[in-house]
């Protein structure tokens, strides 16, 4: 199994795992859940929007536990300090990333 550590920013820490590659979805991302409501919200709907004008499919796993698991091709880990700044599509870019190096 590949993984790629890939940081986005100082404060925002994406890691791509590859998935089993058999799933209806692109990206899994999975946001633990510590802090505030409204921080995880926010990082859920920049996400949103920037997934949907990519054209990637994708689930959200907000509170993880041993029964939850990921079924996307690639499975992402955001940990996101509170009151930073997200840049989704700098996420998003370590995907392309990932993808690139995978396919090589």
């Amino acid at each position: 199994m590949t993984i790629s550590q890939l940081t986005a920013t100082a404060t925002t820490t994406a890691t791509f795992v590859r998935g089993p590659g058999e799933a209806a979805v692109d990206l899994t991302l999975v946001l633990p859940r510590h802090g505030s409501p409204s921080a995880l919200s926010y990082v859920v709907e920049r996400m949103c929007e920037a997934l949907y004008a990519q054209c990637i499919s994708f689930e959200m796993v907000a509170a993880v536990s041993d029964a939850e698991t990921g079924t996307g091709r690639w499975i992402g880990f955001l940990d996101v300090a509170e009151g930073a700044e997200i840049d989704a599509y700098g996420v998003i870019e370590l995907l392309h990333q990932a993808r690139e190096r995978a396919a090589a």
